[in-house]
């Protein structure tokens, strides 16, 4: 479904549309607080 949406699209064109996604997703992820320190402490640990 996605891909068929984009297929054929120029980069600049894929740019435009995965700027407004990000900048929709970096608003909403603004507002996101963290509830647990030793969770957050672990998913690092995790990653790292």
């Amino acid at each position: 479904m996605i891909a068929e949406a984009v297929a054929g699209l120029k980069y600049y064109e894929w740019s435009r549309i995965k700027m407004a996604i990000d900048k929709k997703f970096s608003s909403t992820s603004a507002r996101v607080v963290v509830g647990d320190i030793e969770e957050l402490k672990k998913a690092i640990q995790i990653e790292f």
